[in-house]
């Protein structure tokens, strides 16, 4: 973007910053009034994927990978990006020994995490 301000020409750096928020388990959201686009404010029920879990180890090793993925890239991610993969593989190699997480230890190891 140029501009000319008192006679001098300047570029101008625009930065867009927008805050991405990955979410398993979600089929989609149950509308609630109108929604006008993607960047939309109307709010809306989330439905939920009841076939969605993260307690099988393929499940784990794959939401960790793509938090690792995009972490890696310097051109997206600006900020630390926050990953519950992440915090589960520390709690399951810290606490329980190994990673990923049991499939049978699933449950009360994130009931562990959070409390």
């Amino acid at each position: 973007m140029e501009c000319i301000i008192y006679g001098h020409r300047a570029r101008l750096s625009i930065h867009l910053h927008h805050v991405v928020q990955i979410v398993w388990g979600i089929a989609g959201v149950e509308s609630i009034g109108s929604a006008e686009g993607l960047f939309s404010t109307s709010t809306g029920a989330a439905i939920l994927d009841s076939s969605a879990s993260l307690s099988s180890e393929a499940a784990q090793l794959w939401v960790l990978h793509v938090c690792d993925t995009l972490k890696a890239r310097e051109d997206l991610v600006e900020e630390e990006i926050r990953c519950v993969a992440r915090d589960l593989k520390w709690w399951g190699e810290t606490h329980l020994g190994s990673w990923p997480i049991p499939q049978a230890n699933f449950s009360s190891a994130v009931v562990d995490l959070l409390t």
